[in-house]
C-alpha cells in the first residue's frame, strides 16, 4: 500500500477484563498492517488499558452522545472499522461515522450497520473470547497470531507500583497475587 497509512478503527469491548483479552486481536491487526494508525474507541473504564499501548496509535473515548462519537470519528478518514462488542451502539458509531469498512458479528440487530458480518453459530458461541475477538481480527485481513494476552506498563507505572507495594509491607521478591472482581 502506497500513500498514507491506512486508518483502521477498532471498537473496543466495555468490560475491563474483556478489553483485556481483545489484546492479541489488536497486535493481529498491528502486526500484519504495520504501517496502518490503529486507533481504539474505548469506554473510559478500559482508557488505561489501551492507552500507551505499542500496538495501537491513538485512543478516542465514547463521547456523551452517539452522534458526537460518529462525527468526532468521521473527522478522522478511518478506512476500517473492526467492531469487536456485540451491543448495537458499538456498530452504529462506525456506520454513522461513514467507515467504508465495517466488520462485526451479526448480533443484537446490527447486521445492516455492517459491510462484513461473521455469523455467530455453535463453534463462536464455544470460543475463547480471545479466540473470538481474532476471528474478527482474521475477517479484518490480520494474519494468524499469538493468544497471549498483554499489558504495556510504563517505567512510570512500575516504579509507582513499586512505592505503593513497598509503602504497604509487600516489597520483597515474594509472588503476589492480585484479583479484580469488578
Amino acid at each position: 500500500m502506497t500513500g498514507a497509512p491506512r486508518k483502521i478503527l477498532v471498537v473496543a469491548p466495555s468490560w475491563v477484563g474483556d478489553a483485556v483479552m481483545a489484546t492479541p486481536a489488536i497486535g493481529a491487526l498491528r502486526e500484519t498492517v504495520p504501517r496502518a494508525r490503529v486507533t481504539v474507541l474505548s469506554k473510559e473504564r478500559t482508557l488505561d488499558i489501551f492507552s500507551g499501548r505499542r500496538a495501537v496509535d491513538g485512543v478516542e473515548l465514547f463521547g456523551p452522545t452517539l452522534l458526537s462519537t460518529a462525527r468526532r470519528l468521521r473527522r478522522q478518514g478511518f478506512h476500517q472499522a473492526v467492531v469487536l462488542p456485540n451491543s448495537f451502539r458499538s456498530a452504529a458509531a462506525p456506520f454513522l461515522a461513514g467507515i467504508p469498512e465495517r466488520i462485526g458479528y451479526v448480533r443484537d440487530l446490527r447486521g445492516p450497520l455492517l459491510t462484513r458480518r461473521l455469523e455467530v453459530g455453535s463453534k463462536l458461541k464455544a470460543m475463547h473470547q480471545v479466540d473470538y475477538y481474532l476471528e474478527l481480527a482474521y475477517a479484518a485481513g490480520a494474519k494468524a497470531y499469538t493468544r497471549t494476552l498483554s499489558l504495556d506498563v510504563s517505567p512510570e507505572d512500575m516504579e509507582s507500583a513499586k512505592k505503593l507495594l513497598e509503602g504497604a509491607g509487600l516489597g520483597s521478591d515474594a509472588p503476589l497475587v492480585g484479583l479484580h472482581t469488578g
